[in-house]
């Protein structure tokens, strides 16, 4: 079975050390790069092609604005885990598949990884599960269904239109749905939105 590979993308040594050394410790879990700035991680996006990214927001903050459109680009079929070492805001952590915080016990964060491991989030894959979509997914398909354009759900999430339309993208191919009607019917059936919304 082929092993779940991360890279890790944070500044501190420390920090850096502890999340390989609790990764390395796990069966089915691999790091093959640590990263330690922004750059680097651009750099390495024709090298390598991981499952997950965990990486600190700080290292990807324009000012106080987060983007990750540019990872998004260069790391189409990666899920992005943030790196939480203070309080994140909502409207940041919303662009991340999952959340791991620096002062989260030993045992959850091996939980966390555990989780990580099984089918429904490998991407890539063609395991059901993998049909599953994230909560910033489900977000930005229920809004596509109340008849949102890309402008609006960007400009409503905090979020650049080529973020949204990434998530389009992946909606679509998740689901194997391409009409708007069809993912309409989706969202109904998984109470994403209720039939008195859309009228």
């Amino acid at each position: 079975m082929k092993k779940v590979s991360f890279i890790i993308a944070e500044n501190s040594f420390l920090i850096r050390k502890g999340l390989l050394s609790i990764i390395n410790s796990l069966n089915g879990l691999s790091i093959i790069q640590e990263i330690d700035n922004k750059q680097e991680l651009l750099n390495y996006k024709n090298k390598f092609n991981p499952d997950f990214i965990i990486v600190n927001p700080d290292l990807l903050l324009k000012g106080d604005y987060l983007d990750l459109t540019e990872l998004f680009s260069c790391y189409k079929k990666t899920k992005f885990v943030a790196l939480v070492i203070d309080h994140i805001d909502e409207k940041i952590k919303n662009q991340f598949d999952d959340v791991i915080h620096i002062n989260d016990p030993k045992d959850k964060i091996i939980k966390k990884f555990n989780k990580l491991q099984k089918p429904k989030y490998r991407t890539g894959t063609n395991n059901n599960e993998s049909s599953d979509l994230s909560q910033r997914e489900k977000e930005i398909l229920k809004y596509l269904t109340l008849g949102y354009t890309s402008k609006d759900i960007a400009d409503k999430l905090f979020i650049s239109i080529h973020t949204v339309n990434t998530h389009r993208k992946n909606i679509t191919n998740k689901l194997e749905i391409k009409t708007v009607s069809g993912l309409t019917v989706y969202a109904i059936l998984n109470h994403l939105i209720n039939m008195e919304d859309i009228q």
